[in-house]
């Protein structure tokens, strides 16, 4: 086809491993905990034109997640307030010595895109797609700061909690101006 000139077909791979390894000592006992979250994804996105002007734009990524979350402690023996209320703490979560949380996922994440490109006058997209929105390391992590301890609010997060998956829309324009590009 004698528009296809501006065609493009993209593919990748990106690995991501965020490892985050913590130990305190908590009155005379070590408190460890471990977290390993691993994100695998290939993806292809390819461009094709029907006419000078419009043409569409359609890609996919394949993802896996793998999220671990492990908690290793020796049973508390301690005598100070902050001791006691970590402990308390971990019994009313019912975080044992040995608590595991584990989150695995295999998704598509697919998109498709309407192009406007009348040459000079910039690009118009309406697009669609499957997104992800994950939570950050915080809202994960169950283990408060022993410094909040002293404090009226501890900030603790859910190891359970899941990335959720959202439906984008989108219109975006984008052209030469004298001064750069909007």
């Amino acid at each position: 086809n004698e528009y296809n000139h501006a065609s493009i077909l993209e593919f990748g791979v990106k690995s991501t491993l965020e490892e985050d390894n913590h130990e305190l000592k908590i009155g005379d006992s070590p408190f460890i905990w471990d977290y390993n979250n691993e994100i695998n994804a290939i993806y292809f996105n390819s461009s094709y034109y029907i006419t000078e002007t419009f043409g569409f734009q359609i890609g996919t990524r394949y993802e896996t997640q793998n999220k671990y979350f492990k908690i290793n402690f020796e049973p508390l023996a301690c005598e100070d307030a902050k001791c006691l209320l970590f402990n308390e703490y971990l019994n009313n979560k019912n975080i044992s010595s040995s608590s595991d949380f584990i989150y695995e996922h295999e998704r598509y994440y697919p998109s498709l895109y309407l192009i406007y490109n009348p040459k000079e006058k910039g690009t118009a997209k309406l697009g669609i797609g499957r997104r992800i929105n994950r939570p950050w390391h915080g809202a994960i992590n169950p283990i408060p700061d022993l410094q909040d301890f002293d404090s009226d609010f501890l900030d603790i997060g859910n190891p359970s909690l899941i990335p959720e998956d959202i439906i984008k829309a989108e219109i975006s324009y984008s052209g030469r101006t004298p001064v750069g590009f909007l």
